[in-house]
């Protein structure tokens, strides 16, 4: 199958016509096909009107003509269709955040906490993952973020260390 996507513009740019052959999936892109001949299956031609009539394609089953409008529609409405699929794909740490809560003793928790109940090693690298679908489904039940900077002493008789400070982000159940 073959797509010409006609449109009346002075020209497309570059990122346009590559959005287009990645959203139909087409192998080769043409500007300025001769319309006397037949396009090859795979191809993504993009024609001005002023080029001419479509008419000898116009009895090719095997080519679909597009505006280019509606073309760019198409791909927002499939945006808008994963959009929506991935908003209602329900939250894996939701339930189990919810029994971490009811169960916390004291007004305020850390992420290490949090993690310890989950039982994600935090010195792994899916950890550093987690924590942004973590710190949302936090706040989303109701947890206020609040930022701590915690510095740790250097032991007696050592140099001071920059790197001696770590970030500790406490969350407080709100009420």
């Amino acid at each position: 199958m073959s797509i010409i996507i006609y449109h009346q513009e002075d020209k497309l740019s570059v990122e346009e016509v590559a959005s287009l052959q990645t959203f139909y999936q087409l192998d080769k892109v043409v500007f300025q096909h001769d319309l006397t001949k037949q396009l090859p299956d795979g191809t993504l031609a993009i024609l001005n009107l002023d080029d001419g009539p479509l008419a000898f394609h116009s009895q090719d089953s095997s080519i679909r003509f597009i505006h280019v409008n509606q073309a760019f529609e198409d791909m927002t409405q499939h945006v808008f269709k994963i959009l929506q699929r991935i908003e209602s794909e329900p939250d894996p740490y939701r339930v189990p955040l919810e029994e971490f809560i009811q169960h916390q003793k004291g007004e305020i928790f850390t992420l290490d906490d949090v993690f310890m109940h989950l039982g994600i090693d935090k010195t792994k690298d899916g950890a550093d993952y987690a924590v942004p679908s973590i710190v949302k489904s936090l706040i989303e039940i109701g947890c206020i973020k609040e930022n701590m900077l915690v510095f740790t002493p250097p032991q007696p008789g050592a140099q001071p260390q920059q790197k001696k400070q770590r970030f500790v982000e406490p969350f407080e159940i709100a009420t």
